[in-house]
């Protein structure tokens, strides 16, 4: 039986600077990526986030918190870690791109 593809660091960075450069929302599409293989959530999971499950009241970003067991595929909380410098980098950058032209604020 063939082993499943694993994606490496290289191969990510590829397609996340294809993401960048290609469409008209490049700065989203990257930090979808990253949160993709940063958090290990399903993308269903991802869409339900919100930004307060990111960021503390005080606009600080959360190391430790929880995926709400209302959002899981499971329905069971379970850790999320927001510790990882591309995916925290690539969130701020897109949350920044929102409220540069006040889109979504």
């Amino acid at each position: 039986m063939a082993k499943p593809p694993v994606v490496e660091d290289k191969d990510l960075e590829h397609a996340v600077k294809v993401a960048r450069i290609t469409g008209s929302q490049g700065v989203r599409n990257a930090a979808i990526l990253y949160a993709l293989f940063g958090t290990a959530m399903t993308p269903s999971e991802l869409c339900k986030l919100a930004t307060d499950d990111y960021l503390k009241s005080d606009g600080k970003i959360r190391t430790k918190h929880l995926v709400r067991a209302e959002i899981a595929y499971n329905g069971y909380e379970r850790p999320l870690y927001w510790t990882n410098k591309k995916l925290t980098d690539s969130i701020d950058e897109y949350l920044a791109w929102r409220v540069a032209p006040s889109a979504g604020v």
